[in-house]
């Protein structure tokens, strides 16, 4: 009696998407940063990062969990980022997990230069009616 063994290697599938995604604003740069997927569905061959709708080229290497922005971050402007997790099966095709599953923005309010900032509408008639206040209590004393 032959026993023969026989190994058999099923393929790779979409991976989940990239967990715990973050950004982080560091100097005047915005850094994304995460933790590889709970279900890989396979080695992770590559990570792909899409900026606003601009996806950055080339993708990311496997081992690469973080990628900083070049562009200097703009206060006040809002950053969406979506972030996939890759692998590549036996016919060379690329399985990516849903980029709306690792959608993460940025916003941070403006900085405002407070001495240059016209007064609003409110102090604007508290100082009218506090002048005419004023002005009325100059001539009951006359």
């Amino acid at each position: 009696m032959y026993i023969k063994t026989y190994a058999i290697r099923t393929d790779v599938f979409r991976p989940s998407p990239p967990v715990y995604p973050q950004i982080i604003r560091i100097d005047n740069h915005l850094q994304v940063q995460w933790t590889p997927p709970i279900f890989p569905r396979g080695p992770i061959d590559e990570y792909r990062l899409i900026i606003d709708g601009i996806e950055i080229k080339p993708p990311m290497k496997n081992t690469q969990l973080s990628y900083k922005m070049n562009e200097d971050y703009i206060p006040g402007v809002t950053v969406t980022m979506n972030l996939l997790a890759c692998n590549i099966d036996s016919q060379n095709r690329t399985l990516c997990s849903n980029p709306k599953d690792a959608q993460i923005t940025f916003s941070s309010k403006p900085i405002i230069d407070s001495s240059n900032t016209p007064p609003t509408l409110s102090a604007y008639f508290h100082r009218i009616s506090f002048r005419f206040i004023l002005i009325i209590q100059i001539l009951v004393i006359i």
